[in-house]
Parts: structure tokens; sequence; C-alpha cells
């Protein structure tokens, strides 16, 4: 009798030899295994067949194919219309997002600026204000010191501007798709196309598309601390486990030193969820593994190397980590959720993008930008499915109770020492959404994989399907109340398109089907969003702007520049070398307020992190105000002592801000294109 026939004898042969089971098994021996919470599941560990080979390979390709043609998605060509309206060659296809300003107006000028810094890449940036430390910048950027090492996605700066750019984009889109790959294979059994399709679920989700791959990095470690602990735990090879220890080590510090505890925080409830999920169900498997002394060992060396990198991180910073975590934005920041509706968590599903216009005022449209929820119909059908078989499926049981209380904490709210003792207060529910995306996709994988031991009853499946398209339309209808823009019939087709994938997913014959149709509308609702693009940086350096500017600096290098206007120019000093007043600051810097504001009488509107930019005015009192949590605007005389104390002899000046500059004889028009103008102190 074949082997394939008996997957009880293969399991035992290949539990009394010692070796894991293999990534590319038989189809058949496959489908054998149970997904349904049996403590005897084996548990399929990750191994280089041909198939995982060359997937590995396919990407490695990629990644080297976009990195020596400077591919990448950021907007950085946006310079072009903001400087001089020039054309941006080296868009390729589509075009650039005003709306993405946090990336090419702020981030990337302060990673180039690292770049520009006399010396590059400086721990200290002079040019930043009066200087700013850029190891525990908000901002991370790349920096000569051993904290770059738990920032792979910055790795290529050392190498150029357009290399760093191309490694950036790729480093993180394609890490998103292959650590969630190696996340889902495991939660789905070992199944290659489930967890094919659920990586490309969350890397071209439109969460992370959206907002140019931000916060994908803390994603990625956190998938990473999943697989390393799971190997550590269950692998037979000792250099594998020695090998998941130092993995475990690296994604647990990279985890922490992300510096964004909304998505940190999120994503770490989710590990410990997800983890506790999966060792309940494969508890009896764990427990005869044996060599736990070893494993422990590994374990506890792991964590402890990570904890030494933390600690002597927190160590190293700590006044700056202080001086942020008394920041009245984000460090005193106390949330305690319900303020973000039902609608807004499903509002994605429906595709909002192709509705609404980008340009529509008082809508950012990145914001809409989520994941593809289906986990209230999944959930209903994993108690329907716990009920008649009467048995639970730890890791899917587990995965709904993080989502229903991420649910309750954002739709309805904790009470405030509730949130005070789970840290929660720190989470603004907008940026919790990515921990429930990465859990529906989990719950998405799970489902697909479990096979069914016996045809549901078509009275439960049309109740549970018709519940799900009544939730969809009752979401749709909120939606189009909100968003004045909508009418209500232009939503019914993503409702009713919803409705059939979910059928999908809960029939034996089309679950594989339908997760991967899910995973195509979604690359299908993102991949036209940003931009392909090469290269790009040579642009900034080389228009009049910067070359005048550059001049004019390189004759007076203890000057420093200041801009009027608005944000979006502030941080263009920096980006070519030149010490800037203001700009994106990552954390207060107190010797700089302290003479605009002796009395602190705005102190609560500047301690923050924050994009500060300057407005003239003829009044020789200086107010300052924060329009937005993430933005201060200082209103002064551009003949202030103040400004001649910090040695500003030049002045980027937006229009209409130039006509106040012309009237001042104090100052003279050196360099004049379209709404950019440069005023120098006589």
């Amino acid at each position: 009798m074949a082997l394939a026939a008996r997957p009880a004898l293969v399991i035992a042969i290949a539990k009394r030899h010692g070796f894991p089971l293999q990534f590319g098994g038989s189809q058949r021996f496959m489908a054998a295994r149970t997904s349904t919470g049996m403590s005897d599941e084996p548990v399929p560990l990750i191994h280089f067949d041909g198939r995982h080979r060359g997937l590995v390979l396919i990407l490695l390709l990629l990644f080297v194919f976009c990195l020596a043609l400077r591919l990448h998605g950021f907007s950085l060509p946006q310079w072009h219309a903001q400087l001089d309206g020039s054309p941006a060659n080296e868009v390729l296809l589509g075009h650039p997002r005003e709306i993405r300003a946090d990336d090419w107006a702020a981030a990337l000028c302060t990673i180039f600026a690292q770049r520009e810094h006399d010396p590059a890449f400086a721990v200290f940036n002079e040019n930043i204000g009066l200087g700013a430390d850029m190891i525990v910048s908000p901002i991370k950027t790349p920096v000569r010191h051993y904290v770059t090492l738990f920032r792979p996605h910055l790795w290529g700066y050392f190498f150029g501007r357009d290399l760093g750019l191309a490694w950036h984009w790729w480093f993180l889109i394609l890490g998103l798709f292959y650590s969630y790959f190696l996340c889902f294979f495991l939660v789905s059994g070992g199944r290659f196309f489930v967890a094919l399709s659920g990586a490309l679920l969350i890397a071209y989700s439109p969460f992370f598309q959206f907002k140019s791959a931000e916060y994908a990095e803390i994603t990625i470690f956190a998938a990473l601390v999943f697989v390393a602990l799971v190997h550590v735990l269950f692998t037979r090879s000792r250099r594998q486990r020695v090998a998941g220890a130092l993995i475990l080590a690296w994604s647990v510090a990279g985890l922490a030193l992300s510096f964004y505890p909304p998505s940190q925080l999120a994503l770490g409830y989710l590990l410990i969820f997800l983890s506790a999920g999966f060792l309940l169900r494969h508890h009896a498997e764990l427990r005869a593994r044996g060599q736990w002394r070893h494993r422990l060992i590994c374990l506890a060396c792991g964590l402890g190397l990570a904890a030494v990198v933390v600690g002597t991180f927190v160590a190293q910073g700590w006044p700056m980590l202080q001086i942020i975590n008394h920041t009245v934005f984000p460090g005193q920041r106390f949330v305690t959720g319900g303020d973000y509706p039902c609608w807004r968590v499903f509002a994605n599903n429906f595709s909002l993008q192709f509705f609404i216009p980008e340009n529509l005022p008082g809508t950012n449209i990145t914001e809409y930008g989520s994941f593809f929820f289906f986990f209230p119909v999944l959930a209903a059908w994993a108690a329907y499915r716990m009920w008649s078989c009467r048995q639970v499926d730890w890791l899917v049981g587990s995965t709904l109770l993080f989502c229903c209380a991420l649910m309750l904490f954002a739709v309805v709210g904790f009470p405030s020492w509730l949130s005070a003792v789970t840290l929660m207060s720190k989470v603004p529910p907008n940026r919790s959404m990515v921990a429930l995306g990465v859990a529906n996709a989990v719950l998405l994988c799970a489902a697909t994989a479990s096979p069914q031991t016996k045809k549901p009853a078509d009275v439960v499946l049309l109740v549970i399907i018709g519940g799900w398209g009544v939730f969809l339309l009752i979401m749709a209808r909120s939606v189009a109340e909100n968003v004045k823009s909508l009418a209500f019939w232009e939503l019914v087709l993503s409702a009713a398109a919803l409705t059939i994938l979910a059928y999908g997913l809960l029939q034996e014959r089309f679950k594989e089907g339908s997760i991967f149709a899910i995973a195509v509308i979604s690359i299908g609702a993102t991949c036209w969003f940003n931009p392909l693009v090469r290269g790009g940086s040579v642009f900034l350096y080389r228009n009049s702007l910067a070359v005048r500017m550059r001049a004019l600096s390189a004759r007076d290098q203890k000057a420093r520049w200041v801009t009027f206007g608005t944000m979006f120019y502030a941080d263009y000093p920096r980006l070519l070398g030149l010490p800037a007043l203001n700009g994106t600051h990552p954390y207060p810097q107190f010797a700089l307020w302290s003479r605009f504001d002796p009395e602190r009488r705005f102190v609560d509107q500047y301690n923050r992190y924050a994009h500060v930019w300057f407005t003239a005015v003829a009044s020789d009192r200086i107010t300052i105000d924060s329009p937005f949590l993430d933005q201060v605007r200082v209103s002064l005389p551009p003949t202030s002592p103040v400004l001649d104390e910090f040695r500003v002899r030049f002045f980027l000046v937006i229009s209409p801000e130039d006509q106040f500059f012309d009237r001042l004889p104090q100052f003279s028009k050196i360099f004049s294109h379209g709404r950019v103008h440069i005023y120098q102190k006589r």
C-alpha cells in the first residue's frame, strides 16, 4: 500500500527519525492533515523545496532588476511641480501623488539630509534647527550607528540616493510579501498557494500601497518574530534552532526599535494572541518534541540578546527619549478609543478610491486605504464549525478574540484605566488597523486551509452569507451618509461582489480560488496608485533653485535658512545639506523655542513632533499655533532680531508671502522662479 494513502504512517516515521515535515509534500498527504485544532497535527516547518527555492529566486531577481534600473514607487518627482513646473521625465508610469507629502516633502528630505550632511550619516545632524539626534528620531534615517542594523530598508542609501530609493521601496514591498508568505505557510498548515495568496493580500493592500509602505518595516518584523519563535520551539535541528534564535533576536530588537508605538503595540498584542493560539493548536506535538533544555536556552538567548540591544539603545538615547515622552504630541497623547466608527473600519471594502476624488476638500484618500475585511463572516463560520464538530481551533479562536477586542476598542472604546493598563492609550484606532488587517489575513488563510469534514447545511450557509450581505449593505449606507460625494447605489456592486467571495470562502471547492480572487482584487485596487519612477534625485540638486541656494551658502557657510509661506518647502534646504531653522523637527528643540517664546506662553503648541513653518506678519509680536497635530506655525516679522541671533541670512519665500518681503527695504530679492523666491537680508 502506498505511503501516500497512510498519512498517519508517514507522520509516525517522520517523527521517529527526527525529520521535520517537508514543505512540498504530496497533495494527498497535505489534504489528510486537518486544521480543526487537533493537538496531534504536525507542524509544517519551512524548508527550501523546489517551489520555495523558485519563489525566492524570482524575488531576488526582481529585487536586483529594480535596483539595477533604480525603480521605485515614491512620489519624489512631485518636486518638479513644486519648484519649476518642469516635466518629470523619470516617471515611467502613473503620476506623483501630492497627497504623499509625508514622503516627498518630509521623510525623504530628512533621509537625503543625512547623506548631504558633513560628515555624512551623522548621529547628530546640525542642519535641522539647532541640531537633532537622528538615532531617536521618529523619522528613521540611515546613521553610522549600530541601530541601522535594525533598519534594513535604509541600507541602500549608503551606496547612493537613487539606489537607496529603489532599495527602500522594494525591500519593504517584497519584504512584506515574503515575511507573510512564511507566516501564512505556518498558519495554513503548509498550503503553498494559500500562503502565496495571503502574502499578496498583505503586500498589495490599500493600507500599505496608499501610504507608500509606511509602517511596513514594523509589520515585517512582527511576522519574522512569529516565524522565528515557531522554529525555535518546534524544529528538531539544533542548527535551525540556533539560527531561529538569532533571527528572533534581530526581529524582536527591530520591532522594538521601529519607534512607532501605535503600530508596535497593536502588532505586539496580535503576536501574543497568534502565538498563543498556534501553541495551543499544536500543544501535543510541542510536548513530544523533547530537547526542552536546548529549546529554552535558545529562546532565552534570543530574547536576552534583543533585550541587551534595546536596553543599550534606551540607555544611550534616554535624554532625548524623555523629551519625546513628555511632548504633547505624540508623547502625552492619551486615547481611549471609540472614535473610529464601524463604517470607517469597513470603508475600504467598497474601494472608495474609485469614487472619491483625490483632491476632494477635507478628504485624505490615503486614510481610507485599509484592508478587505472578512473577519465578521469568518467569525460566524468558525463558531458554526466549532459547534458542529465539537472541536476548538485555538488559532482561529485566539485570532478572532483579538479582532473582537480591537474592534471594541476602536468602535466603542475602553475605560480610561483599561486603556492605561494595556497601553492602548498610545494607540489611535486608525493606526491599529494594520494589526486588524494582518489578523484578518490570518483568518482567511486558516479558513481556506481548513478542510470540511462534512458538508455544511445549506440553511446555515445561507443564513451566514445572507447576514454578511445585509451587514455590508448597512455599512454601505453609513459610508454614503458620511461621505457626501457618494451615492448608496454606487457601493451596492462592491457589497454584492464581497458577498459572493465570502460564499466561495465557505465552500470547499472554491476556497483557494476565492482567497486568490481577493488578492487579485486588492492588487487591482492599488497597483495604479503609486508611480513607477526611475531614480529622480538628480533633479533635486541640479535645478536652478538648488544651484543658487548652494552657491549662496558656500559664501557664508555658517548662515542659516528659513522658509516662509508653506510647510511643504521647509525641508528643502536640509535636503541640499544646508542648515535651516524650520522644517520637520522630530522632537521639540527648547533652546530654539526659548528665544521665540521666552515666557513659555505657547509651550503646548510647539512641544511636539512637528512640521515647523513660518508666516510673515507686520506686528512685532511673535505668535505660535498648531493648526494640526503635527504642525507648528510661527507668525513673526521677517526682521525679528531673533532670526539674527540664529544667523539667519537667507529666506526661501513662497508666494504670496513675497509681496510682504518686497515692501521691506532690509531684504533684496536675488532669485525668483514661479512662486519660489530667495531673499537675502542686507
